[in-house]
């Protein structure tokens, strides 16, 4: 582990039998004082991150692991699993259906990065579009998917990233700061159409 690390997250969810993956990206800026490092960012991502998540999903969708990945360090990885839900009690739309979000790029040297969280909740919804109620939970998400991870009770700090990624060999991936995040809209992910993978 060390400062300037690149870490990637990956969270895999099951709705209705098909799993829907999201994949997040952290640069470290303090090493944790814990160990091994993939805990400390797996405590700091999953109290974070997820629960703001589980507020906009419906009881239909859970979530089954969460792997992390130091992409400067081979020897650094883990999965950390959990039984957490999401907590709108309301059925779900479609698997492939999805709250979208921006992260917008600082620099045309990027991409603007995306999301799409799965488990959309009917009742969240009126012809497509968020309710007034789900629009203030989801501009929250939105903060957090912006915000920096700091460890609990130690110094490990992490910044999420916009990244550049090439095939290679080897496969390189460039990471970038971003500016704010922001909720687009209801939108679909095709992939997630059953048949079609993750």
């Amino acid at each position: 582990m060390a400062v300037n690390d690149l870490w990637s997250v990956r969270v895999t969810q099951v709705q209705d039998g098909q799993d829907c993956l999201n994949q997040y990206f952290y640069r470290e800026l303090s090493t944790p004082s814990s160990t091994p490092a993939w805990l400390a960012l797996a405590v700091a991502f999953n109290g974070t991150v997820i629960p703001s998540l589980q507020l906009v999903q419906s009881t239909d969708l859970g979530y089954t692991n969460v792997d992390f990945f130091n992409l400067d360090d081979p020897t650094e990885f883990g999965t950390a699993t959990t039984t957490a839900v999401g907590l709108v009690a309301s059925e779900a739309l479609p698997p492939f259906v999805a709250w979208s979000f921006r992260l917008n790029r600082i620099t045309r040297a990027v991409r603007n990065g995306y999301k799409r969280i799965p488990g959309v909740p009917e009742s969240f919804q009126a012809n497509g579009t968020a309710t007034t109620a789900a629009i203030v939970l989801l501009t929250n998400s939105a903060a957090i998917l912006a915000g920096t991870l700091t460890e609990s009770g130690g110094s490990g700090v992490w910044k999420p990233q916009v990244v550049r990624r090439l095939p290679g060999p080897p496969p390189t991936h460039t990471p970038f700061d971003f500016g704010l995040c922001q909720y687009l809209a209801i939108t679909s992910q095709v992939s997630r159409k059953v048949g079609r993978g993750i």
